[in-house]
């Protein structure tokens, strides 16, 4: 079996396939203002970091141009898929970055080959795959086949997690039919992509485990292990930590994780999770998420800019966390994707990649260069859609963090500096030290956000927003997007 070996140099991003067993080597200084200790030495920790991947969302979906792609067409469109988004103005507020049309027949393995080099490139360990189906011949089934045939082709050591969706292909009615998947994935040919822990066992980390006694999950390890000598460990995924499931689970799992990321207020909480399973004798999963915007289900999550993700970083390493799962690398559907797309840039990938480090280091990045990344919506929290002809509801708040209508810029300083936002004749100016700084501003309407650092007189970085804010609205896009100053050549297959 033909496998890969990413050859880069510190400072570069050249790229090139070889017939070889060793795992990839990269480093992603160039494209970051902070050095980057490459993939040997994060591979080289405990601590694991994996992002969820949601199969119904690859990088391309038909391989035609991205203007006219099932994306453009059905997705983003309210009038897609006949209609079947319209309540709520479209699926979904952006889309996977758009690539080149390719010309090869394998185009879609291309693409996850992609994925998985770009999951690399921020720092993951892998993916955890929301297993979506019971079916073998639907697009869920074959697209994870297809990601683990493409980790074994790029790195052997990018590992795939199964993860049950029990809410979904998984749920009561279908439950029985998880062993004799998991047995046909154990004996598949790239069944070495599976993610073991290092006594050899499959990890099953179910999302919504609850949904079945620990009764039933124990009989399942039972049965892989009398029937088929699979032995299996599980870590289960519940809406959110309580002693009740901790002291039911416990027994039947090593670790545990919660789907309640969503806001920076929930941010304590993962760290008390975390104590609480260590004092269990439990591991801990903790999770971290960018925003969540949710259109099919009228509401939406306040993120505050950047600072939900990094919130949610700095939970899992002062609670000491020993794995976290971003959540999600790609559900365009929930708004919660960080995997480079047409909005949000390689805005929430870059800030991850930073806090990644810090978690499985133990110590934040050395900053060599200066750069700033910005993050803000396309209009107002307060602003109203046009009812019923575009939108059949408003969106509302999920309790949790109050709306902010604000644009930010997240500097990475090598020296003190001035920062300053301006929107028309609008100016915020703030002087603040070296390092990660954070500058925030009233977001405007009708203006497109400048962004400038400036040291001792001479202008450092002069970036212009690519969003304009509306200053009225048809349907309601509540999705923050973003971008940054530095520009690079990035990792491509």
């Amino acid at each position: 079996m033909i496998k890969a070996i990413l050859s880069l140099v510190l400072l570069t991003i050249a790229f090139t396939y070889l017939p070889t067993a060793a795992a990839v080597q990269m480093n992603q200084t160039s494209c970051w203002p902070f050095s980057d200790a490459g993939t040997t030495a994060l591979r080289g920790q405990t601590k694991k970091v994996f992002a969820h991947y949601f199969s119904q969302f690859p990088i391309a979906i038909d391989n035609v141009d991205s203007s006219n792609d099932y994306y453009t067409r059905n997705f983003l469109n309210p009038l897609g898929e006949n209609k079947a988004h319209f309540n709520c103005g479209g699926f979904f507020r952006q889309r996977p970055l758009p690539r080149p049309v390719r010309p090869e027949s394998n185009w879609a393995d291309l693409d996850m080959r992609l994925e998985v080099t770009r999951a690399i490139a921020l720092g993951l360990d892998g993916f955890t795959y929301d297993m979506l189906s019971l079916t073998s011949t639907s697009v869920y089934w074959t697209r994870l086949l297809a990601i683990m045939k493409a980790a074994i082709y790029v790195d052997p050591a990018f590992k795939i997690v199964l993860m049950p969706d029990m809410n979904a292909g998984w749920a009561s009615s279908n439950a029985s039919n998880l062993i004799p998947a998991i047995v046909t994935l154990v004996n598949s040919p790239d069944n070495a992509a599976l993610y073991r822990d290092a006594s050899g066992n499959l990890v099953i980390s179910a999302y919504r485990a609850n949904n079945q006694s620990p009764a039933w999950w124990a009989n399942l390890v039972s049965t892989l292990k009398t029937g088929y000598n699979i032995s299996v460990v599980l870590w289960p995924v519940f809406p959110s930590i309580t002693s009740s499931l901790i002291s039911s689970y416990g027994a039947s799992s090593v670790g545990m994780s919660n789907w309640d990321g969503n806001c920076v207020k929930n941010a304590a909480s993962f760290v008390n999770a975390a104590n609480n399973l260590h004092t269990a004798g439990e591991k801990y999963m903790s999770p971290v998420m960018s925003q969540n915007h949710r259109p099919k289900e009228f509401h939406y999550w306040e993120a505050r800019n950047s600072e939900a993700m990094r919130a949610h970083f700095m939970a899992a390493i002062n609670g000491n966390a020993e794995w976290i799962q971003i959540i999600t690398w790609n559900d365009y559907s929930e708004g919660t994707e960080i995997s480079p797309s047409s909005g949000t840039q390689y805005s929430y990938y870059d800030v991850a990649a930073y806090y990644l480090r810090w978690y499985k280091l133990g110590t934040p990045p050395a900053i060599y260069r200066d750069a700033i990344y910005y993050f803000h919506r396309n209009s107002l929290t307060t602003q109203k859609p046009d009812i019923p002809a575009h939108q059949t509801q408003n969106f509302s708040l999920v309790p949790c963090d109050p709306a902010v209508d604000r644009v930010e810029v997240l500097a990475f300083l090598t020296a003190p500096a001035n920062i300053t936002i301006t929107q028309g004749g609008n100016k915020v100016n703030k002087y603040v030290p070296a390092g990660v700084q954070s500058v925030t501003a009233n977001l405007i309407p009708g203006s497109t956000p400048v962004f400038k650092v400036t040291r001792n007189g001479a202008t450092i970085i002069n970036l212009t927003s690519t969003i304009t804010v509306a200053t009225t609205i048809q349907i309601q896009d509540l999705l923050y997007r973003g971008g940054g100053s530095i520009t690079c050549t990035r990792p491509n297959v």
